[in-house]
């Protein structure tokens, strides 16, 4: 796991294996598509997952891109 990762997953301890994968593909700039293709999902599930992250995270803006 990356250092990025381990701070994320002590920050809070209720995200999900794969919502600490894709903040760090957040954090890298990619967008919900980028996220998407590699991880075989649709574009609405990655959404969805961000949505969810910025709601355990309390951050605003979760609807942005």
């Amino acid at each position: 796991m990356c250092p990025f990762a381990r701070e994320v997953s002590k920050s809070c301890k209720t995200l999900a294996p794969a919502e600490i994968e894709i903040c760090g593909m957040i954090r890298n700039g990619l967008s919900i598509k980028e996220i998407a293709t590699p991880r075989h999902v649709s574009v609405a599930t990655v959404f969805k997952q961000r949505g969810s992250i910025c709601r355990k995270l309390s951050i605003d803006g979760a609807n942005s891109t």
